[in-house]
């Protein structure tokens, strides 16, 4: 452990006199993990005060002030509904809850149809570029390649057979 004098050199030296941290450890020569350590912290670890800390200027109210605070907490603060029993939502006014099969069934409508999906393609297939048509339509690179790869190459007739045999199957 470190004297509090040095500990005293080493921050004024690095915080007053701008000297680095990396110059500190040679001149006083310590580690330097040590003068981190102290450069961090305002007072040394394990330092003890030799006179007791000065009285605080409100030392002559300070039997008012603890009557107070033995007054506050023998009261009960709380006179009404908390703020979380105030505020929540009034629950009787919710629709009915879905069931699990509901949610399992329950899927996102999609902005586009299928047909749209395909001429979407067609476009890309014509050879017109990938920034014109997600820019156009305001769809990602990312949607249009994944349309690709799920419907790349289907007419729209075949669209219209594959979600009869879908629904059909369900």
């Amino acid at each position: 452990m470190y004297k509090v004098e040095l500990y005293a050199r080493i921050r004024r030296a690095c915080q007053v006199e701008r000297l680095s941290g990396r110059e500190a450890p040679s001149r006083f020569g310590v580690h330097r993990n040590t003068v981190r350590e102290i450069l961090m912290f305002s007072v040394s670890p394990g330092y003890c005060r030799k006179e007791p800390t000065a009285k605080p200027k409100l030392a002559a109210y300070t039997g008012v002030i603890d009557g107070i605070l033995d007054d506050d907490l023998t009261r009960t603060h709380r006179s009404g509904p908390s703020y979380n029993e105030r505020n929540r939502p009034d629950l009787s006014a919710v629709v009915q809850w879905r069931t699990a099969l509901e949610l399992e069934t329950t899927v996102k409508k999609s902005r586009f149809s299928e047909e749209q999906v395909i001429g979407i393609l067609k476009e890309h297939e014509a050879g017109t570029a990938v920034e014109d048509i997600t820019r156009r339509h305001g769809i990602s690179a990312g949607t249009l390649y994944r349309w690709k790869a799920n419907c790349g190459g289907l007419e729209v007739s075949d669209a219209m057979r594959l979600n009869a045999l879908e629904e059909e199957n369900r």
